[in-house]
């Protein structure tokens, strides 16, 4: 998958040693670390700079990522094609791990990252793919991907996939602007 960059250095946004935390960002990290992610990292990292955000985003993030009305396997995919679109290699890696757990077949995770599509996709990630793509490259989706996504996960289900496309853009362009697309490197700064 494209990158913007293997940034790694986080000169713009330096990891902040927790003693130096205010009372404030003590606050949302530990309201964050509470969550499934466990720890502050990733697009976190740079949010922890205005812990008010922060907390709004991880809350949001939070019912996306783990309580959406669509199953965790769609979820991951709509992931998968936002950090395709946003070229953010540090939301791809971590999510295309995801989304083979979650049951999305290696064969559709790599046609994602090629911007392809893969015959072998069921029918119902296939429908998100295309609803996804669309909403990124054309900033509208057209009647016929909408009704398919109406159809199959109703009003609620579309309208959480356009949040999960949104939220995913909202990391992918903290990640952008931070420089962090490299994961492993960033692993290696702790």
């Amino acid at each position: 998958m494209p990158t913007k960059g293997n940034y790694a250095s986080m000169e713009r946004y330096p990891l902040l040693d927790r003693k130096d935390w205010s009372a404030e960002q003590e606050i949302a990290a530990q309201a964050l670390i509470a969550t499934p992610r466990g720890e502050v990292r990733g697009p976190f990292i740079p949010l922890l700079y205005s812990a008010s955000l922060l907390d709004h985003v991880q809350k949001l993030g939070e019912y996306l990522r783990y309580d959406s009305l669509l199953e965790p396997r769609l979820r991951e995919v709509a992931i998968l094609v936002t950090a395709v679109a946003w070229s953010q290699g540090y939301e791809w890696q971590a999510h295309a791990r995801h989304a083979s757990a979650a049951g999305v077949l290696p064969e559709t995770v790599d046609a994602i990252a090629q911007g392809r599509d893969h015959p072998g996709t069921p029918q119902d990630e296939r429908e998100i793919i295309a609803f996804c793509r669309e909403l990124h490259a054309d900033q509208h989706v057209g009647d016929a991907r909408h009704e398919a996504i109406v159809r199959r996960h109703g009003r609620a289900g579309a309208v959480e996939l356009t949040g999960i496309c949104g939220y995913y853009t909202l990391l992918a362009m903290v990640l952008n602007v931070a420089e962090i697309g490299d994961p492993e490197a960033i692993a290696n700064l702790r």
